[in-house]
């Protein structure tokens, strides 16, 4: 079974196995994330487990990079 990239996975997408638009659009935002932090993991510290979902259930979301407008985080915030 291959692993799953599930740093970039939105959470309807680790909860229920569900993909749209919106999972996309999670998805293009952590990577931008990454990009702006020249390739730096999403989520250091944390490992695949459910307290990983429950966090971003609870509202864990990415720091704004030092490289980053605070104009673009503020709209990549969906």
């Amino acid at each position: 079974m291959q692993a799953l990239p599930w740093r970039w996975m939105a959470l309807e997408s680790l909860e229920g196995n569900k993909f749209s638009y919106w999972s996309d659009i999670w998805s293009v935002g952590v990577t931008m994330w990454e990009i702006f932090n020249y390739g730096e993991s999403p989520y250091p510290g944390y490992s695949w487990n459910i307290e990983f979902v429950q966090a971003i259930n609870n509202g864990l979301r990415l720091p704004k990079p030092q490289t980053c407008s605070e104009e673009m985080y503020v709209n990549l915030q969906l």
